[in-house]
This record gives C-alpha cells, structure tokens and sequence, in this order.
C-alpha cells in the first residue's frame, strides 16, 4: 500500500508498504476505518471482510489502550456524475439511508468498534442550510469546507471538546463565516447519527448582508512623478466615511490595482461603508529604490488632501499587502516619508500589514547585488526605524502559518521590538493558517476573508 504519514503539517508517502508496517510504526491511539464510497451503501460489503480486517489489527498491534472506530461516509452530491451512483438510483437521500442501514446493521452491532464517526450525517445536515449541496468539488469528494465539517466531526467524536473554545486564528479564515453552520451539523450529527437534522441557518451571512451603493473613479493621477502613479476609489454613497489607502503586493516589481482580487476586496469594502482606495506605485526593474515609498507617500497624501476638499469626516487607514506592506511599514515607521508631503504617521488611524517583509526587501537586496535570501535590517528596512521615538495610533500585523520563509519570525519580532520600546503601543498581531497572503490572493465561495478583517479592524476603532 501506499502508506502516508504527517507528523509536521505536511504528508510524506512511501510506496510499497506493508499494512502491518504501519501499524507498528507508532504507538497509535486511534484507527479508523471506512468503506470505499462507491461500496458504502451496500450492505453486502460489510461481512467478513470487516471482520477479518478487525481482527488483523487486534492481532497485530496487541495494544490495549487502542480505540478502534468506523468513519461513516456522505452520499454523493445529487447531480453527482460518478459511476457508482447507479447503484443508489441516483438519489442522495437512498444513499445516505442505505450508507446509515450498512453501519447500523453491521458496524454498530459489532463490538470490536470503540466509536463510530457520523461525518456522513454532519454532511447531510449542513445541506439542509443555506450551503445546499454545495459540499463537493467534484460531486463525490469533499470540498474544503466540507472536509472541515468531516475533520471536525472526527475530532468532536474522539475528544469530546468544546467547539466554543476554538482558537478562530488557528484555522483558515475562509471558514469563520460557516462556523454556525459547521457547529450546528456536528453538534446534531453527534446525538443524532443515523438521522436528519434540518438546520436553523437558512441565510447566507455574506450574500445576505447590506450593501449600501458606492461609486467607483479609475486611475486618478496622484502624482506627477509617473505615470505608474494612479489609482482607484471605491467611495459610498455617503457624506462620511472613513477610507482605507491600500498597496498591491507582487515583490515590488509585478502586480497592480485593479486585479480581480483588489477589484472585488474594493468592492466588499465599499458596500460595508468604507471607502477603499487601490494605488499603484513605481516598480523594479524600471524604477529604483526607494520611489515606491515617495509614491506611497503621495498617494496617502492625496487621499488625505481628498477627505478634506471634499469634506468627508471620517478616518484614513493605510494597508498593505506583501510588497505593498513593505512599504506601508516603511511609511509607518520611518516618518521621514510622510514628513515630506506635510504629513505626520500620526495623520493616519490605523494601519493594516498583511504578510510584509520588515528587512530589507528581497528584490531591494537583489537591486543592489546582494543574496537575496539575506536577513538584513540597515536603512532599507521598516524595521530599522522602530525604537522608542516610533509612534502610531493603530497597527494590525498579520502573518501565515506557511509564509514566506523567516516571514512570520520576521513578523514576530517586529511585533516585540515594538513592544520592548513601547508597551502600551496598540499594536496587534495575528498569525493565520494557511500560504503567503492567501486570506486576501485567494477567494473562497466568492469572497476574500481579508475584506472582512478590514472592514472589521476600522469598524472597531
């Protein structure tokens, strides 16, 4: 068999592996097992295989603290195309009732199982909501949501924990708006395992929310530095808002404003009240250090000289994304830059740095001949104007599980050398699961998670 093992956060497989191999390979508390999908349903399968299976595993492992469980699986999508379905007339709710009859009959009468794991019910409970039969990415194995509601039902099973004292940044950001959704189907699928649970949660809280009208105005120059120096405004109909600046990641030398994602994070922001600015900046090999951060700080400048002109009362926000954090920290914390537009790092409410690098850039070392996988802080680095004279009103620092290499250490101690020199600086950091920016590159069911942690970070301040 090809037998993969994760102890890390990341699988390795060998091929060629005997099954008694792995089972001694640990000291394993809990193994489960299931039927083959297409099979799951017929009753004819679970015989004396299972049984033969059952007692190899007893055999081989002689381990008595083991507990032995049975994962029941989920009836295929309704419009499900695969091969095997005929066999339930093409019809879930035949599936899903002859999958419950095959472990009733014959996993729940046998005494070598410790537990059974309803997942297959969790499933069939989150599709009487608002997510309908949505739950696959190919009518038969499970989307990511729908391996979260099956990986939480495993571990509600064997744990008994409290989904309420889940750690909301220790697991993707995608799936913090289903959470309700998530808790319900488990929750009734453990004390209902062989039955239905109809769910309360028929409206979709992001489609559902109010979106107020915005308008938006393309490549506005706001410098006469360049041509690359325009950008975006997604503003509300309103008299008053507050507005966030944001700069596009790419590694300073590629990526732009209005690429889907910003596109779609601008709008999100906008219908929520806030307005959401996109600016485009000059980039390697073109340009040269450091006229990304003049441009920055002239957008923020115009942005700023905008609210007044126009009389909008509200506060302004800069963020950043990967490069475009890079120089949003360096805007930040080097307040020579907005010094020389007449600004002060005090003028803006809060900032919000996604994943930036606060060393020196690596394109910037490689600019200047430099390896650049180097870890260095000189005056090219944010970092290397944090000290006790550093102040800023608000700061949100967020960084990935799986970042680019040294980026969350990297973030980590910009958020200490913060704090050594300023306690009481209000300043947060938040470290999220998942790859480099994929809260705000990578959209899930239609919509960026980061939009939401905007809209959430300027609403609480």
């Amino acid at each position: 068999y090809i037998y993969r093992k994760n102890t890390s956060g990341a699988f390795v497989s060998s091929n060629g592996t005997k099954l008694s191999t792995a089972l001694k390979d640990e000291d394993w508390d809990y193994i489960t097992m299931q039927q083959a999908s297409g099979s799951s349903g017929m009753i004819n399968t679970y015989g004396a295989k299972v049984k033969a299976l059952n007692n190899f595993l007893r055999d081989s492992l002689k381990n008595e603290k083991l507990k032995l469980g049975w994962i029941m699986t989920w009836a295929y999508q309704q419009n499900s195309n695969h091969e095997e379905f005929v066999k339930y007339n093409k019809d879930q709710l035949t599936m899903y009732e002859m999958i419950t009859n095959c472990v009733k009959e014959k996993i729940l009468t046998n005494d070598k199982f410790d537990f059974i794991v309803p997942a297959g019910t969790a499933i069939q409970n989150a599709r009487t909501s608002y997510l309908a039969d949505s739950l696959t990415s190919d009518g038969y194995h499970l989307e990511d949501l729908g391996e979260f509601i099956a990986g939480i039902t495993l571990i509600l099973e064997i744990t008994n924990w409290d989904m309420d004292d889940m750690n909301y940044d220790l697991i993707p950001q995608k799936f913090i708006p289903y959470l309700d959704v998530v808790k319900e189907s488990v929750v009734n699928a453990l004390e209902k395992p062989f039955e239905v649970s109809a769910s309360t949660n028929q409206v979709n809280p992001i489609t559902s929310r109010v979106k107020g009208e915005f308008t938006t105005q393309r490549n506005i120059s706001y410098s006469d530095a360049s041509q690359d120096c325009k950008l975006d405004m997604y503003l509300p109909k309103e008299s008053s808002f507050d507005i966030i600046v944001h700069f596009h990641g790419g590694g300073l030398n590629s990526g732009a404003k209005d690429d889907g994602a910003h596109v779609v994070i601008g709008t999100t922001v906008a219908q929520s009240g806030i307005g959401y600015v996109s600016a485009n900046y000059r980039m390697y090999p073109v340009n040269k250090y450091p006229d990304f951060f003049e441009d920055g700080a002239a957008a923020v400048k115009y942005v700023k000289d905008y609210m007044s002109e126009n009389n909008i009362n509200g506060k302004l926000y800069v963020s950043g994304q990967s490069a475009g954090a890079y120089i949003a920290m360096m805007l930040c914390f080097n307040p020579q830059y907005l010094q020389n537009v007449g600004m002060k790092v005090t003028d803006v409410d809060g900032w919000i740095i996604e994943a930036g690098q606060p060393t020196t850039h690596f394109n910037v070392l490689g600019a200047d001949g430099l390896d650049t996988q180097l870890q260095r802080i000189d005056e090219k680095a944010p970092l290397y104007y944090v000290n006790n004279q550093t102040r800023f009103k608000n700061l949100l620092l967020i960084t990935y599980t799986n970042d680019i290499a040294c980026r969350e250490s990297q973030t980590r101690l910009t958020y200490d050398t913060i704090k050594n020199f300023n306690p009481n600086a209000k300043v947060e950091l938040r470290v999220y699961e998942g790859n480099h920016c994929i809260n705000s590159t990578t959209p899930y069911r239609g919509f960026y998670i980061h939009a939401q942690i905007m809209i959430d970070f300027i609403n609480r301040k």
